[in-house]
C-alpha cells in the first residue's frame, strides 16, 4: 500500500502464537470499553483462562499453538454486519507513514513502551483502514470459531505463506494511536522492527462518534442555546429524550457543546456509543464517515482521544508476536 511518495508499504505474514482453538473463547476479551463493569469482573474471578489474567505475565503455553509464516484472517459478525480483515507484520521504515487521527499523550506513550518491554511481545494488532477497496482472502478453514460473551461472532483462520503482501492506496490509523506512537519511539531506539497489524479495506468498517455526558447544566440551557442547524442531537436525562441543533462540521460539535457547558461551569466527559448513564444529561452525536475522518485530519490534524469509534473492535489475546 502506498502510504507516501516513496512506494509501496510492505506486510509480511507473521510468526508468532494464536490461542488454542478449543480455549479461544475462553482466552479471549473483548475490548474494556464494550464491557460493563460486572462483565469484567466476572471474566476476572471466575475464568482462569482469560487473557485478563495475562496482561503483564506470560500465558500457560499450553494455551496457545505456535503459527510459522502465516497471514491470519480475523472475521468478526456485529449487529448483522460481517467485517474480515487480515492480520500481518507491517516492516517499519523511515519512510513508513500512516495518517492517524487523534492525539496522544507522552505519559501514555511512556506507559506503553514499558508494556511492550516488559511482555516482549504485541498482543493487539493496530486496526489500520486502507484507502482503496481490495478483496480480504478466506482460509480454507476456521479452526477458531465461537461467539463471545457480547453475542459476537468470530473466526479466525490463517493462510500459510512466505510471501509480502503489498496494496496501493493510504493507511489510516483506526484503532491504536498510543500503541503506534510507543512502537514508532521503540524503532527509533532499535528496539522494534515490524509491527503487528489488522488490516481492512473501507467497507468493512463502521466509524462513529462518541457520546457526550454533560453534568451541571440544565436541559433547558441547552435547549435555548443549540436550538438551530442542521445536525439533530438527541439528549437524554431525567426528562425523558429532547433534541437539540448545531452547525458546521460533525467531528467539531463536541467543541461547541464543551465550550458552552465549561463557560458556564459544568462538565463534559466522553462516552462509548455504548455507554449510559444515569447522572447528568448524555448528548449522542451524528455518525460520521471514514472519508470525514480522514479528510479532517488532513485539514486540521488530530482530534481530542474518545472522538470517533471504530467498529469492529477485535477481541484481545488471540494472538501473540514477539517483539523483533
Amino acid at each position: 500500500m502506498f502510504a507516501n511518495n516513496m512506494g509501496r508499504i510492505v506486510i509480511d505474514p507473521l510468526s508468532g502464537y494464536v490461542a488454542r482453538p478449543q480455549l479461544a473463547h475462553l482466552i479471549a476479551l473483548p475490548s474494556y470499553e464494550l464491557l460493563v463493569d460486572d462483565q469484567k469482573h466476572h471474566l476476572h474471578r471466575f475464568n482462569p483462562y482469560s487473557i485478563e489474567h495475562f496482561m503483564n505475565s506470560q500465558p500457560d503455553p499450553d494455551y496457545y499453538i505456535p503459527v510459522s509464516n502465516a497471514f491470519l484472517v480475523y472475521e468478526h459478525t456485529f449487529d448483522g454486519k460481517v467485517s474480515r480483515g487480515l492480520i500481518g507484520l507491517l516492516r517499519l521504515t523511515e519512510e513508513v507513514s500512516i495518517q492517524d487521527h487523534e492525539k496522544v499523550f507522552y505519559e501514555n506513550l511512556k506507559k506503553i513502551k514499558g508494556y511492550f518491554l516488559g511482555v516482549g511481545e504485541q498482543r493487539f494488532p493496530l486496526m489500520i483502514v486502507s484507502s482503496e477497496e481490495w478483496h480480504v482472502p478466506e482460509p480454507l478453514e476456521y479452526p477458531i470459531s465461537y461467539e463471545n460473551i457480547r453475542g459476537d461472532r468470530i473466526r479466525m483462520g490463517w493462510i500459510e505463506s512466505e510471501h509480502p503482501v503489498e496494496l496501493s492506496g493510504e493507511l489510516f490509523l483506526a484503532d491504536g494511536h498510543h500503541r503506534w506512537g510507543a512502537l514508532q519511539q521503540l524503532y527509533q531506539e532499535g528496539k522494534v522492527s515490524e509491527v503487528l497489524v489488522w488490516l481492512l479495506p473501507p467497507s468493512m468498517v463502521r466509524v462513529r462518534t462518541f457520546k457526550r455526558l454533560v453534568k451541571g447544566i440544565g436541559e433547558e440551557a441547552l435547549l435555548e442555546h443549540f436550538s438551530e442547524g442542521e445536525h439533530e442531537l438527541v439528549m437524554r436525562g431525567e426528562f425523558g429524550e429532547r433534541k437539540i441543533y448545531m452547525q458546521g462540521d460533525v467531528l467539531s460539535l463536541h467543541k461547541q457543546l464543551e465550550s458552552f457547558v465549561i463557560e458556564r461551569g459544568g462538565e463534559v466527559f466522553p462516552l462509548s456509543p455504548y455507554e449510559h448513564s444515569n447522572e447528568g444529561i448524555v448528548v449522542e452525536f451524528p455518525d460520521v464517515s471514514l472519508s470525514e475522518v480522514w479528510g479532517y485530519a488532513r485539514e486540521f490534524g488530530t482530534l481530542p482521544p474518545k472522538t470517533t469509534w471504530f467498529e469492529p473492535k477485535m477481541d484481545m489475546g488471540l494472538v501473540r508476536v514477539p517483539l523483533k
